[in-house]
């Protein structure tokens, strides 16, 4: 049977989760921002059932809905809702002139061996693209590896894949001294969520009750300031609390936002605290003040180094509660830092319109 042919941007990312946030976003973002610009292409998530990236479809994904507790479940309508609204998928297979990989983690093998990783990494490396089109064009747009230290297999699997992109890109600048390592030419792009402005967040932003109070996001637990401590310090009563990949339990504090309500939740706050690469890219973006908790796993803080790096904002990186200082966000100026930002900005804006001139 013949395939689909009339779409011009294949975009292969992650995108399925129930309840990560930063995930969903920044797949709504590149969509977003390419039919903004380009509004003559026809642009797709491509169907990820024929191409499976097992591994994070068994981890994140296959959870059974009827284990999540009762506000976990609210929470997962809401994600699907928000995908069924926003993000444009073909529920076939198609052929496109241009297949997009990213951006997150997709390149990241979760410490698997190369055989177990193969499949995935095969998918969202664009092996397969060229088969379908071998006149379509390849290109990465801000993925990350999730890490900076790879095993010779993986080297020489990145080096040959890579190597048969027509360009690419990555979002942290520890991985484009990886590529350059390997011999491969790349450059540093901004996460998809920072090509958007404010203004265009707040089309699709909801209020979540959070004026006057802290809002806090998690993505993990691995950080030098326990989430446990932040609690105690501030309190249900005047911070809001909520997790990625939550759901199997509730608790007196938690909340549960959509997508829309997480965008609105950290406009609104009157400071932010977080270990998310992502909710660190929404309070630069809105100007929210904001403290980033650094992982102990130093890879995992590449992605916000970098973007705090460009944007002048490294000093609110903390790895102890006592650099908790309100009186810091005084200094933030934030003009100098949306004009930081709009550079960072313009050298993923130029990325995407070299890639997809001609389509």
């Amino acid at each position: 049977m013949s395939l689909k042919n009339n779409i011009d941007v294949a975009i292969c990312t992650f995108m399925q989760t129930a309840n990560n946030q930063g995930q969903v976003l920044q797949a709504y973002a590149l969509q977003k921002f390419i039919k903004n610009n380009y509004p003559y292409l026809i642009v797709r998530n491509f169907n990820q059932n024929d191409f499976n990236w097992h591994f994070y479809q068994k981890k994140y994904i296959d959870k059974k809905y009827d284990k999540l507790s009762q506000k976990g479940k609210i929470q997962a309508d809401k994600f699907n809702e928000f995908k069924q609204k926003y993000l444009t998928f073909e529920k076939e297979n198609f052929i496109a002139k241009a297949y997009i990989c990213g951006s997150d983690q997709i390149w990241n093998n979760y410490e698997r061996s190369l055989d177990d990783a193969r499949l995935d990494l095969n998918y969202f490396t664009l092996e397969f693209a060229k088969k379908l089109n071998p006149e379509a064009r390849t290109f990465s747009y801000a993925p990350s590896f999730g890490r900076v230290e790879f095993s010779p297999e993986f080297i020489e699997f990145f080096k040959e894949n890579l190597s048969k992109l027509d360009d690419i890109s990555v979002r942290e600048k520890a991985n484009l001294d990886n590529l350059e390592e390997w011999g491969l030419k790349g450059q540093v792009v901004c996460d998809p969520t920072l090509l958007l402005s404010a203004n265009e967040w707040n089309e699709i932003a909801e209020n979540f009750n959070s004026k006057d109070k802290i809002f806090f996001y998690s993505m993990r637990p691995d950080t030098y300031i326990k989430i446990q401590d932040i609690y105690n310090e501030f309190g249900k009563n005047n911070a809001i609390f909520t997790f990625a990949n939550q759901g199997a339990s509730d608790t007196d504090y938690t909340s549960y936002p959509s997508p829309q309500e997480f965008l609105g939740g950290i406009r609104d706050a009157k400071c932010v605290i977080t270990n998310s690469f992502h909710c660190t890219c929404f309070c630069v973006i809105f100007h929210t003040p904001f403290f980033m908790l650094a992982s102990t796993d130093e890879a995992q803080n590449e992605r916000q180094k970098t973007l705090l790096s460009f944007t002048g904002l490294d000093d609110f990186i903390i790895r102890d509660k006592k650099e908790i200082d309100f009186e810091k966000f005084k200094n933030i100026d934030w003009e100098n830092v949306d004009i930081k930002l709009q550079e960072f900005r313009k050298r993923g804006v130029e990325f995407l319109k070299n890639n997809l001139k001609g389509l």
